[in-house]
């Protein structure tokens, strides 16, 4: 039975309270933008340099560390399901869909613009003649407001790579690298090895690295192992699973080396690889969660924008934040199993993207199911692909495209052309689904989640 979809932007966990002008939180963040635009500059030293002016180089008593290609933000959320109600949580996760506010959390709700914007203010006293990123500006906010709210644990996700990446000014007690995938090459390196290598800059001496990669570059396991910490690769006794045809069972290492079993647990929405993770992670921690609380937690944990699927009249919407070839070939996987299943009659994609990525291996494994493609101009993003590029590479794979200025426009386009049976599919980017999200919140109040 379906109940009524609430607002999108509420199940986004808005946190803004009564009084305070949004417009506050959108000039700081218009204003960091602006002083450095196209900035996405790897490296420590000035993060650090005004970390430890702040005094947050430990924001919590505890601190993992999420990294990987993709699956990071589902692992942050399996963490925060499975510690609430045990411990404090400060989660810091990138990007975000609709309001900056989701980027950090305390128990799992978003912090109001309010805290955010003292901050920002806090960290800019702090930064003296030092500048910083968009991105080094949020992980400095988010790690104080962790130590103003002391916070039990600190979840702090990856923005890219590992070792040259913002939050790895704080030493993490349990490290974890979801999967390792191409991505991000301009920054990474060209190959899985190269990337590897980088993820593995989050390990420290001496203290858990989780990895749920089947198949890690050796670069990966290599630096692991001279860092001196304790390498858990999926697969291996104390971190495997057995699965079955609706459920799994885990076998788990606990921090002093028993194994501990888990039967029956649901499989999860989410990548599983994730959850293994975090069930691994919080074991590590002498954290363990009862089976209760691990089924409920795999049986319950969502994201928005992973995946989510909602009916809008005789038709279907999917969401998917997808932006590399690993993560749209999970997704083809998800829209080949409903056309399986009779739910789809035709596939429409909406597709917007950035100008780093590999666009045409993105789109590779969805050319087979879709059957009309519309691209789309992202709006406001400096590193938006030229639309008409984005149709080249879609023209060049052997389909037809059809061409909108802008994300509002494209969705407008299918939503009039939408019938019983039809399966529209957005992704590409944060941006590309946050957009969507917007325009399906404020002219489609009939939309229900499945």
């Amino acid at each position: 039975m379906h109940k009524p979809k609430p607002k999108l932007k509420r199940l986004m966990g808005e946190a803004v309270k009564p009084g305070v002008a949004r417009s506050a939180l959108d000039d700081w963040l218009e204003r960091i933008e602006r002083q450095r635009p196209d900035a996405i500059e790897l490296g420590l030293e000035r993060t650090a340099v005004v970390a430890e002016r702040l005094g947050v180089l430990q924001p919590a008593p505890r601190v993992i560390t999420v990294g990987g290609t993709n699956g990071k933000g589902s692992c942050v959320a399996f963490l925060e399901h499975m510690l609430h109600g045990v411990a404090r949580t400060g989660s810091y996760t990138s990007p975000h869909l609709l309001r900056y506010n989701e980027r950090i959390r305390i128990d799992g709700q978003a912090v109001a613009d309010q805290d955010i914007v003292a901050a920002f203010e806090v960290v800019e006293r702090a930064c003296s003649d030092t500048y910083l990123t968009y991105f080094e500006y949020g992980t400095l906010a988010a790690l104080l407001l962790f130590v103003q709210n002391k916070v039990d644990i600190a979840l702090l996700e990856v923005g890219m790579g590992g070792r040259l990446d913002a939050v790895n000014v704080v030493d993490a007690d349990v490290a974890v690298i979801t999967s390792i995938d191409i991505d991000h090459q301009e920054w990474l390196g060209p190959d899985r090895e190269a990337i590897g290598r980088e993820k593995a800059g989050i390990a420290r001496r001496g203290r858990p690295f989780i990895c749920a990669d089947p198949k890690p570059p050796q670069s990966l396991v290599t630096a692991v192992k001279n860092t001196g910490a304790q390498g858990i690769y999926i697969g291996s006794p104390g971190f495997r699973c057995t699965m079955g045809e609706n459920t799994i069972d885990i076998e788990s290492r606990l921090n002093g080396g028993q194994l501990k079993h888990y039967t029956a647990v649901p499989k999860p929405e989410l990548p599983l690889p994730s959850g293994l993770c975090a069930l691994q992670a919080l074991n590590c921690l002498d954290l363990s969660p009862q089976l209760a609380t691990l089924r409920r937690t795999f049986g319950e944990t969502r994201l928005p924008g992973r995946q989510q699927r909602y009916l809008l009249g005789q038709g279907q919407v999917l969401l998917d934040v997808a932006h590399n070839p690993a993560a749209t070939q999970r997704l083809a996987q998800k829209v080949a199993t409903l056309s399986a299943e009779g739910q789809v009659r035709r596939v429409i994609a909406l597709f917007a993207a950035l100008v780093d990525k590999d666009v045409s291996g993105m789109i590779a494994p969805m050319l087979p199911l879709v059957d009309v493609w519309q691209v789309a101009q992202l709006s406001g993003v400096s590193r938006a692909m030229p639309v008409d590029e984005l149709a080249r590479h879609v023209r060049i794979g052997g389909a037809s495209a059809q061409v909108y200025r802008d994300v509002e426009s494209a969705c407008a386009g299918v939503l009039q052309q939408f019938v019983s049976g039809d399966l529209l599919v957005v992704f590409g980017s944060f941006h590309t689904v946050g957009e969507v999200m917007g325009v399906l919140d404020n002219c489609a109040e009939g939309i229900r989640e499945i």
